[in-house]
């Protein structure tokens, strides 16, 4: 209806369950929503970018429940860790294996990565970790800064030997 009333409109679905939505317990408004066009090209690191989103949304989810659960933040955020630690790892391996040349600067940059999310642990721990300053660190950082920055420098890699 905002399409068909003309330009710079905006309505409201009063049937729709958005409402409902938003107010689940544990569910956050706010999300990362993974798009094919972020694929690199190669299986492995797609799934496990995919799979960063998941985790990263469930962070996410955790960190805006109220009333707070510090064990499920803990939790939620030590399986981001996991995650990103073995993805990193994988990463540089297939990297080197292809012979890419800015290797190192990317190793680098996931080391710098890493170090932020030991300080978020850290910060959780104290309690000083503010929910604004998971969702600056999971969408500039890691998505932003390093997925479409870094991480987009060796899509050529795959996508040039038969991949999207």
């Amino acid at each position: 209806s905002a399409k068909r009333d003309g330009r710079d409109r905006v309505r409201v679905d009063e049937q729709g369950s958005s409402d409902a939505w938003a107010g689940a317990p544990g569910r956050s408004a706010l999300r990362l929503a993974w798009q094919d066009a972020y694929d690199c090209g190669e299986p492995m690191i797609d799934e496990q970018h995919r799979e960063l989103f998941e985790r990263a949304n469930a962070l996410i989810d955790a960190m805006s429940r109220r009333p707070p659960d510090p064990d499920a933040r803990l939790a939620t955020l030590a399986a981001l860790i996991e995650h990103v630690d073995l993805h990193f790892r994988e990463e540089e391996a297939l990297l080197e294996r292809v012979g890419y040349a800015n290797l190192d600067a990317h190793a680098r940059s996931h080391a710098h990565l890493l170090e932020r999310v030991r300080t978020i642990r850290r910060d959780l721990d104290e309690g000083r970790l503010r929910f604004g300053d998971v969702v600056d660190f999971l969408a500039n950082d890691v998505v932003a800064g390093h997925m479409f920055g870094a991480d987009a420098d060796f899509f050529p890699v795959f996508r040039g030997a038969g991949g999207r």
